[in-house]
């Protein structure tokens, strides 16, 4: 089963969406439960990945409410009680969060991995909310068998906070299908390359 907050168009919902597709059907039998999008991001499943369904939960979206969070919770631990999942694989902070506790009560055999696809422990957030953010994390390590990041760098910045020291890390970093290994190269043997994304400190350019 793989848990994210929604799929919002971005790497994230790619790699799920990816996941979802080339997992062996002969092997793994597979469920996808997400929420919804807010009103100004577009829906990757809508657009894009118009051939992967998915479980639609209320409430485990961005955005967090006390109530609709809770309501998210349950109806999440319903889920994974009737599918009975042997891996539970989450995604994006609050999904990973909710998921993992879920799947920790619901079904206590499975086996739960939380991707980090980057971290809020600094960039988006006030100081004194991205330290909640860590004591959240080292907590939720507990509830945890293994983890990914997607680049040795985010990896690095955790572990140095102190969330996941002991955990199983994987680094799988996200690949771009190519026709070939080889890049054109070109005549000056200077390789011009264009930067497409927020110029932010979370990016790193």
């Amino acid at each position: 089963m793989q848990i994210i907050a929604r799929m919002n168009v971005g790497g994230p919902a790619v790699l799920v969406a990816d996941l979802m597709r080339n997992l062996d059907s002969s092997k793994f039998e597979t469920r996808l439960v997400t929420g919804y999008c807010d009103e100004n991001e577009s829906d990757y499943l809508d657009e894009v990945a118009t051939d992967i369904k998915a479980i639609r939960i209320p409430g485990l979206g961005r955005s967090i409410s006390i109530g609709k969070d809770l309501k998210a919770f349950f109806l999440l631990m319903r889920v994974i009680w009737r599918f009975k999942p042997d891996v539970v694989h989450t995604h994006t902070a609050k999904a990973g969060v909710l998921g993992r506790v879920a799947t920790f009560l619901a079904r206590p055999t499975a086996k739960r991995i939380h991707t980090f696809h980057g971290h809020l422990i600094y960039g988006y957030f006030a100081r004194y909310k991205s330290w909640i953010f860590t004591i959240i994390e080292k907590f939720m390590a507990r509830y945890t068998d293994a983890a990914v990041a997607v680049t040795n760098e985010t990896k690095q910045s955790l572990t140095k906070l102190g969330i996941g020291k002991r955990l199983l890390w994987r680094i799988i970093q996200i690949g771009i299908p190519v026709k070939s290994i080889a890049l054109n190269q070109p005549s000056d043997g200077i390789l011009k390359m264009l930067w497409v994304g927020r110029f932010t400190d979370i990016k790193d350019p």
